[in-house]
C-alpha cells in the first residue's frame, strides 16, 4: 500500500478523514478479563440488585359480583322528594 499522501487541492476535512482511515485499519485488541474481575464484577451486580426494590407483583384477577338496585317514582313523588335534583335528570312524559 502507498503511504504517501499529497496535500494539494484538498480541504482540511477531507484531509483529516484519510487520515484517521488509514490510522484505523485494525481492531484493538480482544482482552480478556482476569478471574478476579469477573468475580468482583459478579459480587458488585449482586450488590447492586439487593438494594434495588422489587416489582410488586399485580394480584390474579378474579370476577367481581354487583349488585345494581333501583326506584322508580312518580313524576310528583319525585318532584316532591327531589326538587333541587329535577333539572339534572331526562322526564320522558
Amino acid at each position: 500500500m502507498d503511504d504517501n499522501i499529497s496535500l494539494t487541492g484538498r480541504s482540511c476535512a477531507s484531509v483529516e478523514i484519510l487520515l484517521t482511515a488509514l490510522a484505523l485499519q485494525t481492531l484493538p485488541p480482544i482482552l480478556d478479563k482476569s478471574v478476579d474481575q469477573s468475580r468482583e464484577e459478579s459480587k458488585e451486580s449482586k450488590r447492586y440488585e439487593a438494594a434495588l426494590w422489587r416489582q410488586p407483583t399485580p394480584p390474579k384477577p378474579f370476577l367481581l359480583h354487583l349488585g345494581i338496585t333501583a326506584r322508580t317514582h312518580s313524576i310528583a313523588n319525585f318532584q316532591e322528594n327531589f326538587f333541587g335534583e329535577f333539572n339534572n335528570f331526562f322526564i320522558d312524559k
